[in-house]
């Protein structure tokens, strides 16, 4: 962008007001997309917080995590929590070369973090929008880490001590301190209709048009801390 003298405008809150101020010729929205927030009883308790504020740290969680939601960001997720306080690759060469430990006390402490991570899930199976190349590995991880996969299970409330879920045709409270939604998003494009009659060309790009399919970022995912 410096190279095309592309003029970068930060820390400003964009309106329909100050773009018509601007008088553009042309105008193109890359206003991304918004968590999906379903109509479920306690999605507002404080214990409940999104994947994607968990994901960018901006907010910590418990011990016991149950993660509503079973697709690339749910699964993400799920990984990302896991792997909290395993074994990370610096501190297993330092163990392994000298002989601190037996190789399957390792194994375990490689797989196994500090959180009890669940997932749940409406369809029969996790993930299920992501590449097949791909979501073999990320089936693989989840069972290395231990987290637990709930399919074929409807959340129906969140409460102060867990999520009431529905599994064939069975109610039970499953227990957890934290709950983090990943109900999917849908696009964001508040401003394309107080603008789109006053300027000549106005685009639309990204998720802001059309949600698209989130990349699994395994690297972050997996990072050892």
């Amino acid at each position: 962008m410096d190279l095309q003298g592309v003029a970068l405008i930060l820390n400003s809150p964009i309106t329909a007001e100050k773009i018509l101020e601007e008088k553009p010729d042309a105008v193109v929205l890359a206003t991304g997309a918004r968590s999906l927030i379903p109509d479920i009883p306690g999605m507002h308790l404080p214990h409940v917080s999104n994947a994607w504020d968990v994901l960018t740290g901006d907010v910590n969680v418990g011990k016991n995590v149950l993660i509503l939601g079973g697709g690339a960001t749910g699964c993400e997720t799920a990984l990302f929590l896991a792997q909290k306080g395993a074994l990370g690759a610096e501190s297993l060469a330092w163990l392994f070369l000298h002989d601190a430990e037996e190789l399957q006390v390792l194994k375990n402490l490689l797989n196994k973090g500090v959180k009890n991570v669940s997932i749940v899930e409406k369809l029969p199976r996790v993930g299920m929008e992501i590449k097949p190349s791909t979501r073999w590995t990320v089936i693989q991880n989840l069972k290395r880490f231990g987290i637990t996969l709930l399919t074929e299970t409807e959340v129906k409330a969140i409460e102060p001590v867990g999520v009431m879920v529905s599994q064939k045709g069975s109610e039970e409270c499953l227990a957890c301190d934290s709950v983090v939604t990943a109900f999917g998003a849908r696009p964001h494009n508040p401003l394309e209709g107080r603008i789109e009659d006053k300027i000549k060309e106005v685009h639309v790009i990204g998720d802001a048009k059309r949600h698209g399919k989130p990349l699994m970022r395994f690297t972050r995912a997996l990072r050892q801390d």
